[in-house]
């Protein structure tokens, strides 16, 4: 369409059930030659098996995108792959791991899986996940031997589902930072806080230890009043 090339392809319905096509070059032939510099060709950049395997290592590794096209460079210094490649193979061997799960389902399969612990709000009327809370094993044994200081903070607009996403943060007595547990809710209201700080106040093993300094920003409103009759 760019350069007004015409061509005429050919179908075949094969007698097993495929197609089988032919480009006819009797309209017109190619006016330009083959490019010396093929980075960008869906084809040419895709990935051998080998890649692709590497990939998923990497990728069940927790590395980034652009760490592992520098990875398959390295490898490989002729390869015509591009970082759009990369985040494809990623999105596709993601969604085959998730296949026929939902998001939410694979969520909590994962969550179970890890040995997290987690808990759930559903809406009566539909019975679809309102707020969810998980935290790792480690988290609950630290918050527990760490319990002065609670940092809260709160993000926006960081998925396609338009979630809050709330993470207590805990201070270690070396002045480390840890997360405590992390958080999916409808909106900032006060029925919402109350029920993720009760969460995470649930993980104590006793109220002498709960927390004496509480950390947050002015949009989650009112939540040193939750976090101070929680705790009481």
């Amino acid at each position: 369409m760019k350069c007004d090339f015409l061509f005429r392809v050919r179908g075949y319905l094969l007698i097993a059930g495929d197609w089988s096509l032919k480009v006819g070059d009797n309209v017109g032939r190619h006016t330009h030659e083959m490019a010396d510099e093929l980075k960008g060709h869906r084809t040419i950049g895709r990935l051998n098996p080998n890649e692709s395997r590497y990939l998923r290592e990497l990728i069940d590794s927790n590395v980034p995108p652009r760490k592992i096209l520098t990875n398959l460079r390295d490898k490989n210094g002729r390869t015509s792959t591009t970082i759009k490649h990369i985040y494809n193979a990623c999105r596709r061997y993601r969604k085959s791991i998730r296949d026929p799960r939902t998001n939410m389902q694979y969520l909590l399969k994962s969550l179970i899986e890890n040995k997290y612990v987690y808990h759930c709000r559903k809406y009566l009327e539909s019975g679809d996940v309102r707020d969810i809370f998980w935290v790792h094993p480690n988290g609950v044994k630290l918050f527990n031997t760490f319990s002065t200081v609670l940092v809260l903070d709160s993000t926006y607009t960081t998925n396609k589902y338009l979630l809050l996403l709330l993470e207590f943060v805990g201070v270690t007595s070396t002045k480390l930072t840890f997360s405590i547990a992390i958080v999916y809710m409808m909106s900032e209201k006060g029925d919402n806080v109350t029920w993720t700080i009760e969460r995470c106040c649930d993980m104590l093993h006793s109220k002498v230890i709960s927390p004496k300094v509480v950390v947050s920003d002015g949009r989650i409103r009112q939540v040193y009043q939750i976090v101070y009759q929680v705790i009481k």
